[in-house]
């Protein structure tokens, strides 16, 4: 790695990972039989944590946690440092290093997470952030590293190639970038319905879908190294870490696949954990991972994950369309997020575990008490024995499909957000000190909320002192523009 960094030159956009938080991770250790640290009373250790947004979002949600980041761009470490300063976040620090060279002072680590860098760096630094990862590591910890993967990465790399040959030259990088891009768009438009063609559409779906300086840091980086899963594996071993879940697949790696497929996959697998993860990869055409990783000794199992499920708590936005759903029949409902993912649903009880989680407005529940409240809506008397134990196994199964569809959030510790304003409405200092320096700011709930002109100013006034009848005045005198309204999550 250089002394000077290259997102010293283009800032790389900081945003909330909801996969990375302790109560996520947490959640997926715990399916697996592990006993991972509690949320609310840990350390967590970033590395490449740029300007430590996703670390702040967490020290906000979580006083009584200590987080450190390490990142080798200055300009990222001292912009997030006086974000935490601003915010009154005295739990996280920020430190500019290189990862051969951390401190073995920082001591040891719950959780330590590597989110989008173990594929952006050069090969030797790929093996020294996984050696810092296990030497941080505590004995029960659990660290998430995000990479990317082949065989799926062989398609990325089809359209990375091209724009990185169309841009070459230098020049101002985001006018690099809108060209490689237009090449694309160009050479998809001479392929019509072929193979190709296809495989630049989906490409040009991905670049559209986000702030174009991801672009430049992913697609146009010097260094783009995807692997193998058993590669990755082999790495980690090295070290004495070995693979325990994937997030947010957890337990059941083949969900979504019919039964035969997934007893062909085990089979060619032959008991082998490393190679089913493989097998899988080539089967899903997977092109990026977010693996957990723990100390061999640990002893991750999957076995009786559907008990463990139900002491975890679970949450949704998933809304039905129809305002009066038919639950008990068998007649099918759509169910829809406030981004447009959407599920359907002809089973009652299925049904009535997404109404129960509509109606919680987003506020998690226990699984298990979710499974209570659905029951009786469903039209199902409360079981027991084989029974329970089967309908149990069906729950579990539906969610974690519908996890790995992102549709419902697995965690493992209740929430600090109000759903509900309060009469004196207050925000985060977090959020008041984001909102000055522009309009995303990260929610309670650990997610990026992009503020409209009318929000914007409420959201600077939200300190606990301003009633909501002042706060609705102010909002009267504000004009719209069209962007997302800021959701209730991020008053406390």
């Amino acid at each position: 790695m250089t002394s000077e960094s290259a997102y010293d030159q283009v800032e790389y956009p900081g945003r909330p990972y909801l996969q990375t938080h302790p109560a996520s991770i947490a959640a997926y250790a715990r399916l697996m039989n592990l006993s991972p640290a509690a949320a609310e009373n840990c350390r967590v250790l970033e590395l490449g944590c740029g300007d430590g947004t996703n670390l702040l979002g967490m020290a906000a949600a979580l006083p009584g946690s200590t987080f450190v980041g390490v990142d080798l761009s200055g300009n990222a470490i001292r912009a997030g440092s006086e974000l935490a300063r601003e915010a009154e976040l005295s739990n996280v620090t920020l430190h500019q290093a290189d990862f051969a060279e951390l401190d073995a002072g920082l001591g040891s680590f719950d959780y330590v997470i590597a989110h989008g860098v173990y594929s952006w760096v050069p090969p030797l630094a790929r093996t020294t952030l996984q050696s810092a990862m296990a030497r941080h590591l505590a004995p029960d910890g659990l660290a998430f590293v995000s990479y990317a993967t082949y065989p799926g990465a062989h398609l990325r790399e089809i359209a990375r190639e091209m724009m990185q040959y169309h841009g070459r030259g230098g020049g101002e990088p985001m006018l690099r970038v809108a060209r490689a891009v237009e090449f694309v768009r160009f050479v998809r438009g001479t392929q019509g319905a072929s193979v190709y063609g296809g495989i630049l559409e989906q490409e040009l779906s991905r670049l559209g879908r986000g702030d174009w300086r991801y672009v430049i840091h992913d697609d146009f980086a010097d260094h783009h190294h995807p692997v193998y899963f058993r590669e990755f594996a082999s790495q980690a071993a090295a070290n004495g870490l070995v693979f325990a879940t994937e997030i947010p697949l957890g337990p059941w790696p083949s969900v979504g696949f019919p039964a035969a497929v997934r007893k062909t996959i085990e089979g060619f697998a032959e008991g082998d954990a490393v190679a089913r993860e493989q097998y899988l990869d080539f089967v899903r055409g997977t092109a990026f991972r977010q693996s957990l990783l723990c100390h061999a000794s640990s002893g991750a199992n999957a076995e009786g994950h559907e008990e463990r499920l139900m002491s975890l708590l679970v949450r949704s936005d998933l809304q039905p369309q129809s305002p009066r759903p038919d639950i008990a029949s068998r007649e099918k409902v759509r169910f829809v997020t406030r981004l447009g993912d959407s599920a359907d649903a002809d089973e009652p009880l299925i049904k009535a575990i997404f109404v129960t989680l509509a109606n919680a407005r987003l506020m998690p529940l226990p699984v298990s008490e979710v499974l209570a409240r659905a029951e009786p809506l469903a039209g199902l008397s409360p079981a027991e024995g084989e029974v329970l134990a089967g309908r149990i196994r069906a729950v579990a199964g539906m969610l974690l499909n519908a996890a790995s569809r992102r549709l419902v959030t697995i965690q493992a510790s209740p929430a600090r957000f109000a759903n509900r304003a309060s009469e004196r409405p207050a925000v985060s200092p977090l959020v008041r000190a984001q909102a000055r320096r522009g309009d995303i700011v990260t929610s309670l709930r650990h997610e990026p909320i992009q503020l409209d002109s009318r929000v914007h100013p409420l959201v600077l006034r939200a300190d606990g002192t301003c009633t909501q009848a002042e706060l609705r005045t102010l909002l009267a005198q504000a004009k719209p523009d069209g962007k997302p309204h800021v959701e209730p999550e991020i008053f406390e």
